[in-house]
């Protein structure tokens, strides 16, 4: 044990404790603001979400990274997600229109200047191939013709099946067999199976394999967040989720720009109406005149489970998540523990004990998160053999105790509503990968159920 937890007001050596147990961190590709790949220079200027969720945006950079096209980043803030007076960039704005929408690419022409930005994933890809013809991964010809060529292709026809159940998307919470969703999987399985896997052209990923990707992922995700988990097992989604993860185990561009389910899935609740979330549950309860493979099952349930909400899941995930996720998740924090507890205080003042606190008051909150925090951190560094058995929970029971005697029960409850409001609201890849997002999700559950109590 680093002895963090040494006393309730002074969590031993604090941040700087944490950020020399935690080690190295390495830089992120979600960071990077330029990719030259040893090139002296970019040759493509990419324009994407700021938040790191699109999945056209995701296309394009896996493309671009699988490819090693030399490329700088931009960054254009989302509509849900613009703070207060933030305003999107106006040289994107000039170039594209007021709308902003991301993806965008810039290509250097034979003067060495860039391009106005052009758009569309159809065309951005089709310029890749056309500029870039060497490094372009097409793949057999008939599965590039068959996923990326036409208004009728897999993609475009995938693209519109997903306003059945995609709130981002437009969707006004359908079944999600509507709209085709069954019948274009049912062709992605078929290719899948000829080709023998894990990818659509066998080992390798193609251009066709970058451009789906994102689409099967939050297929996978945001069906059973709505629908129950019931929903998706009546899909032919085996084979597409076998090529998910192997691209998030073999593809290293992938592993990187990919998302959580819990992401996605909250990510749709932001774009929704007010009442959406209603409409969603009240669209999956089953009807005893289906067939038993269409009768969806419950979906609070599989909120729960894909949010790490439950007791049972977070500990489940936090025995599970490995050292080196619990190294990066503590780390992470310690880089800027004020502004994650100021986002903390944000994330929870909308629905909780915390609502309508006055400016001051809301400093010292985010100050008694700022020392939870250290706390979770303290419980993401414990050796492994304290975290046998009930060891985990019981340190975090002595930390909540802790904060507890310093702070005062209510000021307690206040700390665990920000905790559990901060887990659902880190985002993958924004904040960190998907292994130190459940290792961090998990731990601060832990100890936000220990301040309950």
């Amino acid at each position: 044990m680093l002895g963090l937890l040494a006393t309730s007001s002074n969590f031993g050596g604090g941040w700087p404790t944490v950020r020399t147990a935690a080690g190295y961190v390495a830089p992120r590709l979600f960071d990077a603001r330029e990719r030259l790949f040893g090139a002296p220079q970019p040759e493509v200027i990419f324009w994407r979400d700021a938040a790191g969720w699109c999945p056209f945006c995701c296309m394009t950079w896996l493309l671009l990274e699988e490819m090693r096209v030399p490329y700088q980043v931009r960054t254009v803030p989302l509509r849900r997600y613009m703070r207060p007076g933030e305003q999107k960039d106006p040289d994107y704005l000039r170039q594209v229109g007021p709308g902003g929408v991301v993806p965008g690419v810039q290509f250097r022409n034979a003067d060495h200047e860039f391009l106005l930005a052009i758009q569309g994933v159809e065309q951005i890809v089709a310029d890749l191939a056309q500029r870039f013809p060497e490094r372009y991964p097409r793949g057999d010809d008939s599965v590039h013709t068959r996923v990326l060529e036409g208004s009728s292709s897999i993609f475009a026809r995938l693209r519109v099946a997903r306003r059945a159940y995609e709130a981002c998307a437009g969707a006004q919470g359908a079944d999600p067999m509507e709209l085709g969703l069954g019948r274009v999987l049912e062709e992605i399985d078929e290719m899948l199976a000829e080709s023998g896997g894990p990818f659509l052209c066998g080992e390798r990923l193609s251009a066709a394999d970058c451009v789906l990707l994102p689409l099967l992922e939050r297929t996978e995700a945001v069906v059973p967040y709505f629908f129950g988990f019931g929903a998706l097992e009546a899909l032919p989604f085996d084979r597409a989720a076998r090529m998910l993860a192997a691209a998030r185990t073999q593809s290293v561009a992938f592993e990187a720009v990919c998302s959580d389910s819990s992401t996605l899935g909250r990510t749709n609740l932001r774009y929704a109406d007010d009442d959406y979330e209603l409409r969603y549950f009240a669209a999956m309860e089953a009807n005893p005149q289906q067939p038993a493979a269409r009768r969806l099952k419950g979906s609070p349930e599989a909120v729960a489970a894909i949010d790490g909400t439950e007791a049972g899941e977070y500990e489940a995930w936090a025995a599970d998540a490995t050292e080196g996720a619990r190294r990066e998740a503590a780390g992470r924090l310690a880089a800027r523990p004020a502004a994650v507890a100021a986002f903390a205080t944000r994330c929870a003042t909308g629905s909780s004990s915390l609502q309508g606190l006055e400016a001051a008051a809301a400093a010292a909150a985010a100050t008694t998160i700022e020392e939870a925090l250290l706390a979770v951190a303290s419980l993401l560094l414990t050796d492994e053999a304290t975290r046998q058995g009930d060891g985990l929970r019981m340190q975090a029971h002595t930390a909540a105790d802790a904060l507890r005697g310093t702070h005062g029960s209510e000021e307690a409850i206040n700390t665990a509503a920000a905790l559990e409001a901060l887990s659902l609201n880190i985002g993958v890849p924004r904040d960190m990968g998907v292994g130190p997002t459940r290792a961090l999700r998990s731990h601060m559950r832990l100890l936000a159920a220990a301040l309950h109590t």
